[in-house]
């Protein structure tokens, strides 16, 4: 019976691990493919001048001016994490604050009489962030290791139907893998026998779309992108190292899971106050509620010989984001860019653990751009700091049982070099 309680909750980790740091509103999963984006506090929907509005808003590339247009770079995500047992039974712990580099590759040009067509392609892996914990750490037997990574391969097309409107859309491939490993904490006849377990799996393979529109008028600009859900079909093993008499129910197998991703849409509105200044605010809006309700596992071989599959119910809630950004031009060379958000996590109390120990978030944005005009060559660089509201998870409110307090703060630092011709 306790062999079986335990592969239960493991392989529930698994899906758990898919689940979140998928994409949301919160959570792991910030949108770090681009400096400029970066800087700007994420508020670009209605106005990004470089090619990373292929994956943005792939309707702004008919409002880009260069033939070609490519450019390149990594974000360096370093997360600090801090745990402690609100009601004093388990030692405090931190996170081994992990460095995780996400890269990021985008081209894009224009074509036409007059330019009114684009295409566009981007590479990116929006979901590298990874946490880790020490093998002993009070949480162990929850996850001591989860990890995901996904490419996006995006190619896209949009057309400039005046110089008032331009739409555009991308077909979104989808690669991702899993790994997860946490301890196991077993009841023996002189106390608890430990062993571990696991998991990985993939590559899996997800197809998904992208709609763009950006409008202008004199010095306002409008900008709408949806993003549409995914269906994921993951196939991983589970490898168990468990001492008798538990190994006879933890045997090594195949599980399956099919995982939605939301959909989710951008709504932004920004001004040129000069020809120098522009300022921007995004709305953003995941779906959570409409695909998060529950996961289905299924078991190669069934527990105890009889339970072949199980439900888990997650019940995320929709989660809304605010971003706040813009830039100024002081010389034609540089740019200096700014922003700031909020961001609301879409996990309930009794959901949260130390998987993705999420909370609502600020966000302060700021970096650089330089470009050599002659030669077309430029840079990009942003720094931005997430600051995670303290959050309290008492164990009567834990699905796991598990009190919990944390106090999380992650830095991001991207760079971008690019090349483009007019």
């Amino acid at each position: 019976m306790h062999g079986s309680r335990r592969l239960w909750v493991t392989l529930t980790l698994l899906a758990s691990a898919l689940w979140p740091t998928w994409a949301y509103s919160g959570g792991t999963s910030f949108d770090t493919n681009s400096a400029s984006v970066a800087a700007r506090g994420w508020a670009v929907t209605a106005d990004l001048d470089d090619p990373s509005v292929v994956w943005f808003n792939p309707g702004g590339m008919g409002f880009q001016k260069e033939r070609f247009n490519i450019m390149a770079g990594v974000c360096l995500v370093v997360p600090r994490i801090k745990y402690s047992d609100p009601e004093g039974n388990r030692p405090s712990s931190n996170g081994t604050n992990r460095f995780t580099a996400v890269p990021n590759l985008y081209i894009m040009g224009n074509f036409g009489s007059e330019r009114q067509f684009s295409w566009g392609l981007s590479v990116v892996l929006p979901f590298g962030l990874a946490s880790k914990y020490e093998s002993d750490w009070t949480g162990s037997g929850l996850v001591t290791l989860s990890e995901l990574r996904s490419i996006f391969i995006s190619p896209s097309f949009s057309y400039r139907i005046n110089k008032y409107v331009s739409l555009g859309a991308s077909l979104n491939l989808v690669l991702a893998t899993i790994r997860l490993n946490r301890a196991l904490q077993l009841p023996g006849p002189d106390g608890v026998i430990g062993g571990t377990a696991n998991l990985g799996g993939g590559p899996t393979f997800a197809v998904g779309g992208t709609f763009g529109i950006q409008a202008r008028y004199k010095g306002l600009r409008l900008g709408f992108v949806y993003h549409s859900r995914t269906k994921m079909k993951f196939k991983g093993k589970a490898d168990f190292n468990a001492p008798e008499p538990y190994n006879a129910g933890l045997l090594d197998q195949d599980i399956k899971a099919t995982l939605g991703t939301p959909d989710n849409m951008w709504l932004g509105i920004g001004y040129h106050i000069t020809n120098k200044v522009y300022l921007e605010l995004d709305v953003r809006v995941t779906l959570w509620k409409y695909v998060s309700k529950e996961i289905v596992l299924e078991f190669e071989k069934p527990l105890n010989g009889t339970l072949d599959q199980q439900v888990i119910k997650q019940d995320w809630r929709n989660a809304w984001t605010f971003y706040v950004g813009g830039y100024a031009k002081p010389i034609p060379e540089l740019t200096v860019r700014f922003g700031t958000g909020f961001d609301l996590t879409p996990i309930p109390s009794y959901s949260l653990g130390p998987l993705v120990p999420d909370a609502n978030r600020f966000l302060l944005s700021g970096g650089l751009g330089y470009e050599h005009i002659k030669s077309g060559f430029y840079t990009d660089v942003a720094y931005n700091l997430v600051l995670m509201i303290p959050r309290t998870v008492l164990s009567t409110e834990s699905q796991d049982g598990f009190a919990q307090k944390w106090k999380n703060v992650i830095h991001l630092v991207t760079i971008n070099l690019g090349w483009k011709y007019l």
